[in-house]
């Protein structure tokens, strides 16, 4: 089955979303002195406050668009023996590491 190609509109509202996101998520991990709000999201998107609450209507919506995010960048993964508990262990510590201001957060 051949998915059909997204339109214009479809192409944009992804990119609209997906730039709210990428913003949220870097004003979490890089700016501590900025209060989280959707106003200090559509300041670092360089989109109108509207936008961000058109995407996302509360910050419980805007907080779980995060989560899916950064399970995007340190996806779960699950041990299968015993044996690969170290390895599996440094990985995740190290993937950790990488996004300190995230976990922290």
């Amino acid at each position: 089955m051949t998915l059909a190609p997204q339109s214009l509109r479809g192409r944009q509202t992804t990119a609209t979303r997906e730039q709210i996101v990428s913003a949220a998520f870097e004003l979490l991990t890089d700016d501590e002195a900025v209060p989280f709000s959707h106003e200090a999201v559509a300041t670092r998107a360089a989109v109108g406050v509207r936008t961000v609450y058109r995407y996302f209507p509360s910050q419980m919506d805007l907080f779980q668009a995060l989560w899916v995010h950064l399970r995007e960048r340190i996806p779960p993964e699950f041990p299968t023996k015993e044996s690969e508990l170290a390895v599996l262990a440094d990985r995740l510590f190290k993937r950790f590491d990488d996004n300190e201001q995230v976990i922290r957060t």
